[in-house]
């Protein structure tokens, strides 16, 4: 599993237990809040009315206390009004009929009036709550089923004491159904709802952000340290965060560190092994010169070998110093804009006697526009006379080079094609060719060269930015592909 994925489920684990219980919290204080809510207007409107009812008392009672069957008349039109439609648009709700209704009781408990028709004159409610607890002189309310497996019928009471004289003469009980604010319960609950799901999606938008906030510099660093490993020279990744570019500094200094001491190592090796034999051959030569009686042409013969081996160590010291030179730079000091098709002309005019002495072809194909890229010509030079004098070398008498500049699709820069008509590289050698110091033996005289032309050639295009192969053709030689950005 991915550090990405691991962070986002993290946050989708952590945000989404968090917000299951919040939300859920939140959800069940909702309706809460709304009982709450309608049962403070209830008591209020139960008070009022209960005043009412205690100004209008003389009326409704006799001289022995007997209930009169008369009403006033406002009970009467508060009876009629509960039937009214109001038509009131409160935001989404369209509230069509009035749902709050009223009872009146005596100081016994028995139903006085009732303008929702659900208790008879008469009837005792002295054991509901409403009315019991404000008899008692507390406050009273209840809140009662309808209909006992519906939780939707439920019904709030809220009773009010009719006070006259000081003393509690009756009880007036304000009653709502719960159902009427349902609908606003139900919409603030979908209205949380999706709000939760936007906060999640948001989490997770954050989550995203923050992982790939963390994460991208880590895979900038792998990617870095995966090059070094494939012997790529690529540029340190720049980071804003102080302890990445620490960590980046470190691992550069840890690449050149340990690139110093395999280099000295290799190079010690490599370097001894490729001396015996020069070294071997000039003190062989000149101890054969020291002896008396050599003839001339035998002496002059001694005396070839030993310039011949010495100009060889010579060429060999100078190519590992400048590929030790090359090793240690990890990007062009200074660009300039090179004309790749000139600077290769160039090159195949210098060498043209060579080329020429063999019989040899050249076949050239520049665009006519020239190609300018920017770059180092010594170091292009460098890994151009390599490539050329690898080509020339392996062909056959009398064979052709060809020679192609062009624009690789898809892509900004510059391929160069060197193809000739050689034997090839053989498929043992193709993952070796670039190493150091190994090299095949010539078709023509079966000797070997430093090793280092195409080590130094590789080292040159990858300081450049660029890429270098080798692939067989058919039915027969080889083609060097090198590709330059630009």
């Amino acid at each position: 599993m991915t550090l990405t994925l691991r962070i986002l489920l993290g946050f989708l684990v952590v945000g989404g237990l968090c917000g299951y219980f919040f939300l859920n919290r939140i959800l069940q204080r909702v309706e809460r809040q709304y009982l709450e809510a309608a049962e403070d207007p209830m008591v209020d409107a139960a008070n009022l009315l209960a005043g009412m009812v205690a100004a209008d008392w003389g009326t409704l009672i006799g001289g022995d206390e007997t209930l009169r069957p008369a009403l006033p008349p406002w009970m009467e039109s508060v009876a009629e009004a509960s039937r009214r439609n109001p038509e009131a648009q409160i935001y989404t709700k369209l509230k069509q009929q009035v749902d709050m209704d009223f009872y009146l009781t005596d100081a016994q408990g028995r139903v006085i009036f009732d303008t929702s028709g659900r208790y008879p004159r008469g009837t005792d409610l002295s054991t509901r709550l409403d009315v019991f607890q404000t008899l008692q002189g507390r406050y009273g309310a209840r809140s009662t089923r309808l209909i006992d497996e519906d939780s939707t019928s439920s019904v709030m009471y809220v009773g009010a004491p009719v006070t006259v004289g000081g003393k509690t003469v009756g009880v007036l009980s304000v009653c709502k159904p719960q159902r009427s604010m349902r609908e606003f319960v139900h919409e603030t609950q979908r209205e949380l709802r999706w709000l939760g799901l936007l906060a999640l999606l948001a989490l997770v938008g954050g989550a995203a952000l923050v992982s790939r906030w963390i994460t991208f510099p880590i895979r900038q660093l792998t990617g870095y340290v995966e090059a070094v490993a494939r012997g790529e020279k690529p540029a340190r990744p720049k980071f804003a965060s102080r302890s990445m570019a620490e960590l980046a500094r470190a691992f550069e200094d840890l690449r050149d560190s340990l690139q110093s001491r395999d280099s000295m190592e290799a190079y010690v090796q490599s370097l001894s092994h490729e001396m015996k034999s020069p070294l071997a051959a000039i003190r062989g030569a000149s101890e054969l010169l020291i002896e008396d009686g050599v003839p001339e042409d035998r002496r002059r013969q001694f005396l070839g070998n030993i310039q011949t081996e010495a100009q060889r160590l010579e060429h060999l010291i100078a190519s590992l110093l400048a590929l030790s030179s090359m090793e240690k730079r990890k990007e062009l000091h200074e660009a300039q804009d090179i004309d790749l098709a000139a600077l290769t002309r160039s090159i195949l005019d210098e060498h043209r006697p060579v080329w020429e002495a063999r019989g040899l072809r050249i076949e050239q194909d520049f665009p006519s526009g020239g190609a300018k890229l920017p770059g180092d010509p010594y170091l292009l030079r460098i890994a151009l006379e390599n490539l050329l004098q690898n080509a020339v070398e392996f062909s056959p008498p009398n064979g052709c080079i060809r020679v192609r500049l062009c624009t690789n699709d898809g892509e900004d820069g510059r391929e160069l094609t060197i193809e000739d008509d050689g034997p090839g590289v053989p498929e043992y050698a193709m993952g070796k060719v670039f190493d150091r110091f190994y090299s095949l033996p010539r078709p023509d005289t079966g000797k070997k060269s430093s090793g280092l032309g195409l080590c130094l050639a590789r080292e040159a295009v990858v300081l450049h930015g660029g890429r270098l192969h080798l692939e067989n053709r058919k039915p027969q030689g080889t083609r060097a592909v090198l590709w330059l950005p630009g």
